[in-house]
């Protein structure tokens, strides 16, 4: 068998095997690989070594031979992980990929996502490599291309609870607008109805519609000394609109009991104080209320209008922007949540205003908002 030909993008953050033969298209038919193309022999969720695996369904290889036929080129688009993890090297995914084409008998093109940044699926990467880099500067018709994927984010509405590990696949699609169908309606011809459910937010929302203070006419400094605690999820832009919008303020940075002296120190100097936390429960609060009752000042209360999703959401693209993976970053988001009481006047506040985090960039084409407006959460 020619061998074929083998990148590393990164350290292991891209691997590309490109088999003998293989021909840059216009139309591209891409597909996810475990669960759609292949699957284990074992039937365990993950492989146990680079054998470990089988066609998904005995349809596969017709189904690619038609579209090859048809003038499309056939690209695989999987994430990794097991390369971050140690499990298996670039090389040993490199052969396992040369086995499946070699099954399969139809020229392809593998890109897979080896660590846990914008390569892996569904963010967008991996398909701009191929655009940009590996299909010989022919544009690709988004229009007549399409992406074929297990992770679509099904549902069992009667028995409540998840089909699929993720959302990644159809997100993916989503995110490059082309058309996508799961494994059992591409290589099956299902025409089951299928529910599937997604992130709670929408990145591509018209964020030009939103006021950034609510009520709208609420003012974004008073005339007189202040306390402002600001109260919101773990990434939900507090610390963005404190920067942006109150310059003029002086800034703590918690409610702890030495940080509460030194609200204390500002307020005799006469200097209107922003506390940039979390503030979720009424305790935390409650001190920082009686503080400025104290020293007879307006307490005011900026609740960051930031859902779970959207806070989820920001604080993927503040990792993959940073290059950074933190795992517990969703149980950081759900201990918010689970300490959370509503904010209300008889707190003691004079004010309650809701702040839309409306998030800003150098151009309208710029790397960061593309990513912005992109689905970055899996599940």
């Amino acid at each position: 068998m020619t061998k074929s030909d083998f990148k590393v993008i990164g350290d292991n953050e891209c691997i590309v095997v490109t088999s003998a033969n293989c021909k840059s298209k216009s139309k591209i038919a891409a597909y996810d690989l475990d669960n759609t193309l292949i699957k284990t022999k074992t039937l365990g969720p993950f492989p146990k070594d680079i054998y470990d695996w089988q066609l998904n369904f005995k349809e596969v290889p017709e189904k690619l031979k038609i579209l090859h036929g048809c003038g499309f080129k056939i690209v695989v688009f999987t994430n990794q992980a097991f390369i971050q993890f140690g499990t298996f090297t670039a090389e040993e995914i490199r052969e396992k990929f040369d086995a499946i084409q070699k099954k399969i008998n139809i020229p392809m093109q593998f890109f897979a996502a080896g660590v846990f940044n914008v390569f892996r699926k569904p963010r967008i990467a991996m398909w701009s490599l191929l655009q940009n880099s590996f299909n010989d500067n022919i544009p690709i018709d988004i229009s007549s291309s399409f992406f074929v994927g297990d992770a679509a984010g099904r549902i069992d509405e009667i028995n409540k609870r998840r089909l699929d590990h993720s959302c990644a696949d159809r997100l993916f699609a989503m995110n490059l607008r082309l058309k996508f169908f799961t494994p059992e309606q591409h290589f099956l011809n299902s025409t089951v109805e299928e529910k599937f459910l997604l992130p709670g937010f929408d990145p591509k929302m018209n964020f030009d519609s939103l006021n950034l203070l609510e009520p709208k006419d609420a003012k974004l400094k008073l005339d007189e000394q202040e306390i402002v605690i600001m109260v919101g999820f773990p990434a939900s832009g507090k610390s963005f609109f404190v920067d942006k919008y109150l310059k003029d303020f002086e800034v703590v940075k918690s409610s702890s009991s030495s940080d509460l002296l030194k609200i204390k120190s500002i307020l005799i100097n006469n200097k209107s104080c922003v506390v940039d936390d979390q503030n979720p429960d009424i305790k935390t609060r409650a001190n920082l209320i009686e503080l400025g009752k104290k020293f007879k000042v307006k307490v005011r209360c900026f609740h960051m209008n930031t859902s779970f999703w959207h806070s989820r959401h920001n604080m993927e693209f503040r990792e993959l922007i940073a290059n950074t993976w933190n795992q517990g970053s969703n149980s950081e988001l759900q201990k918010y949540e689970s300490c959370f009481s509503e904010p209300k006047l008889e707190e003691g506040f004079d004010e309650i205003v809701k702040i839309n985090c409306i998030p800003t960039f150098e151009s309208d084409d710029c790397d960061e908002k593309k990513l912005y407006e992109c689905y970055l959460v899996e599940k």
